[in-house]
C-alpha cells in the first residue's frame, strides 16, 4: 500500500506503513470510558486503538497509535502499548510532563484536551483522528511533527 504523508506542510511519500509495536489481540483491548453523551456516539463509529503502526517515511519515522489503520480512538480506561506513543509525545512535543505508564488516564485526558483546544478542534480528551491530526509526534530523527494523513 502505497501512501502520502503530509507533514509541516510538505507531502512525503512513503513506501507505506510497516507495522511495527506489539500487537495484542483486538478482544483483548480496553474499551475507553466515554466522557460525555455525545462523545459515546463519536466513540461508538471508530474502532478502539489495540496495536501500534510505524508511520515510515523517506527520512525518518514515527510510532502511532493503530486499529486496522490509523483511524481509532482511545481515551480514559485505554491501556497497553498503544498508549505509549502518545504519552511520549504529548511530554516531547508538547510539554506535557506524564508519567509514560501506557494507561490513558486523567492526566493523559487533560493533557489530549491542551492539545486539541490550542489546535481549534474539540476539547474532549479522547484521542481520535482530528486529534490525531493536530498532534505533533515524536520522530526517530528527534523532530516533532504532523501526520496529516491518511
Amino acid at each position: 500500500m502505497k501512501v502520502t504523508l503530509r507533514m509541516a506542510g510538505t507531502a512525503l511519500a512513503s513506501g507505506g506503513l510497516v507495522i511495527g509495536g506489539a500487537l495484542t489481540s483486538a478482544a483483548a483491548a480496553p474499551a475507553p470510558a466515554p466522557a460525555s453523551q455525545s462523545s459515546q456516539s463519536a466513540m461508538a463509529a471508530l474502532p478502539t486503538c489495540y496495536r501500534t503502526l510505524k508511520v515510515v517515511t523517506p527520512i525518518n519515522y514515527a510510532i502511532l497509535p493503530a486499529a486496522a489503520n490509523l483511524e481509532c480512538q482511545m481515551g480514559i480506561g485505554s491501556a497497553g502499548p498503544q498508549v505509549t506513543p502518545l504519552q511520549v509525545s504529548l511530554n516531547r512535543c508538547h510539554g506535557a510532563g506524564l508519567a509514560v505508564d501506557s494507561k490513558y488516564g486523567p492526566k493523559t485526558a487533560a493533557a489530549v484536551r491542551a492539545v486539541q483546544a490550542a489546535n481549534g478542534i474539540a476539547a474532549d480528551g479522547i484521542y481520535g483522528p482530528d486529534t490525531r491530526r493536530v498532534v505533533k509526534w515524536l520522530f526517530s530523527d528527534g523532530r516533532c511533527l504532523r501526520v496529516l494523513g491518511p
